[in-house]
């Protein structure tokens, strides 16, 4: 539910936190988020359990046991991409470069270049070659879905390529390490016999890695995943920066309705504490809120603030006016003058 998801985003923000040295800060959100999570039946439970033995690491306390504990809980739920990277992590804290052998080569043999990357740089004296390539990637959906590659931007074609890329991100966004393939095939190709649908993916997946980069999509044990690329909701999840919107989040294709609406309700919270000092932002945000849900009020309602703080009266009034018509056709009633509606 929703307390799951805050307690996922709280876990990757800890994380982002531990990266900038901000420890003190990232321990309370993991002390909110490890009793919702610990015990959860999915790969929400390893990645907390990641989350403190980073904690551990960065509070110079031995983290071992809980990497372990990482590892053999992700076995039990058989997430195997995580549990090698977790093993790899363990391997880093006990300088043990047998134990991370075993992950590298799993890694290689799976075509998963960030496993064996991360091999690499923690035992450099152990580095195998792989042809793969390591680019630097963003995946932008708060707007026209594109991608950003070695700072290239082009756009996402085909509509099949986009639904994959939207159901994989907002996996990785509510704390799954993959979807499955019979959970891809029920969302992308729900109406086609089951081999031709296998088929239809296998071919969507490999017009979106020689699109953008090998790395985007990885293959796991019992399924697919997000691979090397950012994403700038998750960017957004993360640092609040407004600026990150240029337009309505993935265009309609989210399927899942709670990441949507814990991104409108960060972007309405981080619109209120820049309303004063920055009111041309807010409303050009809260604009972008609107053309995904114009009866949303909250929206409406930053909007009009700011653009009565930036002293745009006459397009606050017609946006008012056009949102007020809106709502009417479907039985929500609002006063007549936006002055009454801001009292």
């Amino acid at each position: 539910g929703q307390a799951k998801l805050l307690a996922s985003a709280q876990t990757h923000l800890c994380l982002v936190l531990l990266q900038t040295g901000q420890v003190p800060e990232a321990q309370t959100l993991l002390e909110s988020a490890l009793p919702v999570l610990k015990d959860a039946p999915d790969s929400n439970s390893c990645y907390v359990l990641s989350a403190q033995a980073k904690l551990l690491e960065a509070q110079q306390q031995s983290a071992m046991s809980t990497w372990q504990a990482a590892v053999d809980r992700a076995e039990e739920l058989g997430f195997l991409f995580d549990a090698h990277c977790y093993r790899l992590e363990l391997a880093r804290v006990e300088k043990n470069p047998d134990l991370a052998r075993a992950s590298q080569t799993w890694f290689q043999e799976q075509g998963l270049l960030h496993g064996v990357k991360l091999a690499e740089r923690y035992f450099p004296n152990q580095q195998t070659r792989t042809s793969l390539e390591a680019p630097t990637t963003q995946l932008q959906v708060l707007g026209v879905m594109q991608i950003v590659l070695r700072g290239v931007t082009s756009p996402v074609k085909g509509q099949k390529r986009k639904e994959l890329l939207a159901v994989l991100l907002e996996a990785r966004i509510s704390g799954r390490s993959e979807v499955r393939t019979l959970e891809l095939l029920d969302a992308l190709y729900p109406n086609i016999p089951e081999e031709e649908a296998q088929a239809s993916l296998r071919q969507t997946i490999f017009k979106a890695r020689a699109a953008h980069s090998a790395g985007i999509i990885a293959t796991t044990a019992g399924g697919y995943a997000l691979g090397s690329t950012s994403s700038d909701a998750e960017e957004f999840l993360a640092t609040k920066n407004t600026v990150l919107w240029r337009g309505t989040y993935l265009d309609g294709l989210g399927v899942l309705e709670e990441i949507q609406d814990m991104l409108i309700e960060t972007c309405q919270n981080q619109s209120r504490n820049l309303l004063e000092n920055n009111p041309k932002e807010v409303a050009r945000v809260m604009r972008i809120l609107l053309a995904m849900n114009p009866y949303d009020l909250t929206s409406l309602q930053l909007a009009c603030t700011a653009l009565r703080l930036d002293n745009h009266h006459r397009t606050l009034q017609r946006l008012y006016l056009d949102t007020r018509a809106k709502l009417l056709e479907v039985g929500e009633v609002l006063p007549e003058k936006w002055q009454d509606f801001l009292i």
